[in-house]
C-alpha cells in the first residue's frame, strides 16, 4: 500500500521529465503548451503532500516543479496579465507603442475592438483574421488617426492588416505556406523600425503543425537579414517556450516582451488560456511595459507593448 502512495509522485516526475527533455513532436507540442498549468498543479499537489506528511512524495513533487519551471519564462507580475492599455507608460520620451489584435473573423462586434485599438494610441497596430467586412470597418474607423495602412483581406482566418500613424518607408506582402504576412519599415519618433506582422498557421491538425514550423523558420530568416531596430508582431500560434519560438529568438536575437504569463487565447479560458500572441523586439529596443487588452468580443485578448530606443534611454538617464 505504501508503495502505491509513491506512484502518483513518480508519474508526476516522469511527466515533468517528458515535458522538459523529450524531443519536440506534434503530441508534445500540445502538452508543452499547457506547461504553465501543469506547473501550478504540481505546486498545489506538492503542498498537499507536504501538509499530509508524505515527505518523499513532496520532494519528488518539488523536483517536478523545478524541472518544468526551468524552461518557462519568469512570471514577475500577475498571472493573467490583463490590463487596459491606458495604464501603460506611454508618455515616455521617444517611446514606441505597438498593439496587436486577433479580431476573430466571424466576430460581428467590430466596435469594441476598434475602440480598444483607438484607445491604445499605438504608433503601429496589427490586425489578424481580417476579412473584407473587417477591412472596410477598420479602414473607415481608423483612417483619421491611422491614415497609413496595408490590408490583405481573406475569406479564411489569415487576412491581415497593419495601420500606422506615420507613412511607411517601405511595406510589402509576402506569402508563406499560402498565408500573407506584412513586412515594412516605418519611422517613429525619428527612428526607423523594421517590422513583420504574421499570423502563423494554427498547428492542428499535424499538417498545419509542420506548416506553422516552416512559417516560423522563414520569418526568422527574414528578421535575421534585417538591420536596425526590429519588431515581430502577431499570433504565432505557439507559446513562448515552444521549441520553434525559442529557436526563432535564438537565431534572430529577438527578445520576448513578456514579464508575465499574459495568456491571450482563448480570451474566456481563464486558467486554461495560453499565451500565443506576441511582440518580439530587437535588443536596441527596450520594452518598458507589456500587457494584454481585454474588453473585446474576440476569442483572443489583444496585446500592447511600449518600447524605447536604447540610445534615448541613455540620453534620458
Amino acid at each position: 500500500m505504501r508503495k502505491n502512495r509513491w506512484v502518483w509522485a513518480l508519474l508526476m516526475l516522469l511527466m515533468a521529465l517528458v515535458i522538459r527533455f523529450w524531443p519536440q513532436n506534434y503530441q508534445l507540442m500540445l502538452l508543452r503548451s499547457f506547461a504553465f498549468q501543469a506547473l501550478i498543479v504540481f505546486i498545489l499537489v506538492s503542498i498537499y503532500w507536504f501538509y499530509r506528511g508524505r515527505m518523499l512524495n513532496a520532494v519528488l513533487g518539488v523536483c517536478s516543479v523545478f524541472i518544468v519551471n526551468s524552461f518557462l519564462p519568469p512570471v514577475l507580475t500577475d498571472v493573467e496579465g490583463s490590463l487596459h492599455a491606458d495604464s501603460l507608460p506611454t508618455g515616455q520620451k521617444g517611446g514606441v507603442v505597438i498593439a496587436h489584435f486577433n479580431v476573430l473573423k466571424k466576430n460581428i462586434d467590430h466596435g469594441s475592438t476598434i475602440a480598444q485599438a483607438i484607445n491604445s494610441d499605438a504608433d503601429l497596430i496589427s490586425f489578424q483574421e481580417v476579412d473584407r467586412k473587417w477591412a472596410d470597418e477598420l479602414s473607415e474607423s481608423l483612417h483619421c488617426k491611422y491614415p497609413y495602412s496595408k490590408i490583405v483581406a481573406r475569406s479564411n482566418n489569415y487576412g491581415i492588416a497593419v495601420f500606422s500613424k506615420t507613412p511607411f518607408n517601405k511595406v510589402k506582402v509576402f506569402y508563406s505556406g499560402g498565408d500573407p504576412s506584412i513586412e515594412g519599415r516605418v519611422n517613429v519618433n525619428g527612428k526607423e523600425i523594421h517590422f513583420i506582422a504574421i499570423h502563423a498557421r494554427s498547428p492542428m491538425p499535424r499538417y498545419n503543425y509542420v506548416l506553422r514550423n516552416e512559417q516560423l523558420l522563414e520569418v526568422g530568416e527574414r528578421m535575421g537579414d534585417a538591420n536596425g531596430p526590429k519588431l515581430l508582431i502577431g499570433d504565432l500560434n505557439a507559446v513562448p517556450w515552444d521549441e520553434k519560438v525559442v529557436r526563432l529568438r535564438r537565431d534572430t536575437g529577438l527578445k520576448d516582451s513578456r514579464t508575465s504569463i499574459a495568456s491571450t487565447y482563448p480570451s474566456y479560458g481563464g486558467f486554461a488560456s495560453i499565451p500565443i500572441d506576441h511582440i518580439l523586439h530587437s535588443t536596441d529596443l527596450k520594452c518598458l511595459g507589456f500587457k494584454t487588452i481585454s474588453g473585446m468580443s474576440s476569442d483572443h485578448l489583444g496585446v500592447i507593448g511600449v518600447y524605447q530606443f536604447e540610445e534615448n534611454r541613455a540620453e534620458n538617464g
